[in-house]
């Protein structure tokens, strides 16, 4: 009975290695964001196959002047391959032109992507741009992305 139990803490502690895959942020131009500078982010190799979840994240002064900005977020994985696109708001401030997010004089705000498969050995980039109207979005510092797994804590033997 104690080789079982202790078999299974085991496969418990090493069935899944639940981490972060990326979590980088790149810098716009310091006169805001060009509607023709797509940001481009190289994934690593994936270590542990799973459930992972894509978080963009989006720091601005809080002087930005609109209540929101549209982004498309654009994935390309090899092996195997998987292409995917999605447009994203980002909620900026609320109706009375309240800033969003946490910060003070620079705030930042996270918005969930997307869950999505990943295999082991996996890799990829992802590519972001904003679809506003303006053709420069002022008051954009940095646009960052977190890719982490989430299927950990599903364990078969979790809970037991």
């Amino acid at each position: 009975m104690k080789k079982a139990l202790w078999a299974i803490v085991c496969l418990a502690l090493v069935g899944c290695t639940k981490g972060t895959l990326i979590h980088r942020y790149e810098t716009v131009g310091q006169q805001g964001w060009e509607r023709t500078d797509t940001l481009a982010f190289a994934l690593p190799e994936v270590a542990t196959q799973g459930q992972h979840r894509l978080t963009v994240s989006l720091r601005y002064d809080n002087t930005f002047p609109y209540e929101g900005i549209w982004l498309v977020v654009e994935g390309h994985l090899k092996e195997p391959s998987q292409q995917w696109r999605d447009t994203v708001y980002f909620a900026t401030a609320d109706e009375e032109g309240t800033p969003l997010g946490h910060g003070v004089s620079l705030m930042q705000n996270d918005v969930v992507v997307r869950d999505f498969q990943l295999s082991e050995g996996q890799s990829g980039s992802l590519r972001l741009w904003h679809i506003m109207h303006r053709e420069v979005m002022p008051e954009i510092r940095d646009v960052g992305i977190k890719i982490e797994q989430t299927d950990c804590d599903r364990h078969p033997y979790a809970g037991k």
